[in-house]
Parts: C-alpha cells; structure tokens; sequence
C-alpha cells in the first residue's frame, strides 16, 4: 500500500455559515451570472449549489480558496430561473448556508 486517505469529521471548529450571499444575472446573456458572499470564519473552501427547483439543487460547483467570495457561472438555460446556496467547508465538515437565493 502506498497511499491511505481517511474520511470523516475533525475534532476542531466548523466554518461560520456564509453570509450575504446574492446573485447578479447577466443582463445581456443571461447564461452567465455571478454568484457572491461574505468570506467564512475558519472555512478551507465554499459549495456552491444551484438548480432550477428551491428544493432541488442538484447542481455543485466547489470553489477550492478560503479567500474567493464570488464565482462566475456559464452553464445557465437562457429564461430559466435558478435558486443558489453557498456552503462552507473544512477539515471538520460542511455548513449549508441558510438561505436560498433566487436570480
């Protein structure tokens, strides 16, 4: 054996929820929209979840800096209304983010 990854949670603190996030679309192509929130308190990295149900976000894009307060996506369905929720993560686990934003 030369390599042994271990998953679970750490003893340490969660990540603060991120807050303020908001969703700007893009005016002239609508494809495109910017998604924003406040850093996190102890967070390694964000979720960034969306979909075109509030109760099915069944798409993720991870965003790997603890630094990065926004993302820029270009995958959307012209005319189709998506809902967003920004999680943060660490070492120690994962914390949805409360609020779903609509664009």
């Amino acid at each position: 054996m030369s390599d042994l990854r271990v998953f679970g949670e750490g003893n340490g603190k969660l990540p603060k929820r991120p807050g303020n996030v908001s969703v700007l679309r893009d005016g002239k192509d609508d494809r495109y929209a910017t998604v924003k929130w406040n850093k996190s308190q102890n967070a390694d990295g964000y979720i960034v979840q969306f979909g075109y149900r509030k109760d099915f976000l069944n798409q993720t894009i991870r965003v790997k800096d603890k630094d990065k307060t926004s993302l820029d996506i270009h995958i959307l369905i012209p005319g189709q209304k998506y809902y967003y929720r920004v999680d943060a993560y660490n070492e120690n686990g994962v914390v949805e983010g409360r609020n779903i934003v609509a664009d």
